[in-house]
């Protein structure tokens, strides 16, 4: 299994006195990282909520940060401006639960940050995959016809740059 990012785990394992250094034994890493598995074990013995908090559920998650995280996350990633690049007004910051750090803005609470990471995840597998297969439809078009503005293979025709309409008679 693999390694998961457990913050809330390690923070209640301190709680019931378990130093760092016997946390380090048990396999924790930098970062809060630990297997899947290790972490199952370790949580066997503690309630439904430290399972909940071991899992990372959404359900712990500032709300307004949630709903608002896909709009956030595509005006940085398309147009490098919104509540990442820390353009918004500083009330705005803090009620989304952003805080500045160097030229970006991150989470300031931790559910917030585990949410916002496991989506930056799923967003670099699906670009990944998503190249992947652009990649195979370019070598295909070598071969065969894939492409509306392909003449044979390998051979493209240019389109006419785009004309607006006008309603000018």
């Amino acid at each position: 299994m693999a390694d998961i990012r457990a913050p809330y785990t390690y923070s209640l394992l301190q709680e019931e006195g378990i130093s760092k250094d016997e946390l380090l034994d048990l396999g924790f890493k930098a970062g809060y990282w630990i297997n899947s598995e290790t972490a199952l074990k370790v949580a066997e013995g503690l309630d439904t909520y430290t399972n909940d908090l071991l899992i990372n559920s959404s359900g712990f998650v500032n709300q307004r940060f949630k709903s608002k995280l896909r709009g956030n996350l595509t005006s940085y990633l398309f147009e490098y401006s919104g509540a990442f690049r820390y353009s918004a007004s500083i009330n705005h910051m803090r009620v989304l639960g952003v805080e500045k750090a160097g030229d970006i803005a991150l989470p300031s609470r931790i559910m917030d940050a585990l949410l916002l990471e496991r989506t930056l995840h799923q967003i670099m597998a699906r670009s990944r995959h998503m190249l992947t297969a652009l990649d195979s439809k370019f070598a295909a078009s070598e071969q065969t016809v894939v492409f509306s503005d392909q003449k044979a293979p390998g051979q493209f025709k240019p389109r006419a740059p785009h004309k607006p309409k006008t309603n000018d008679i």
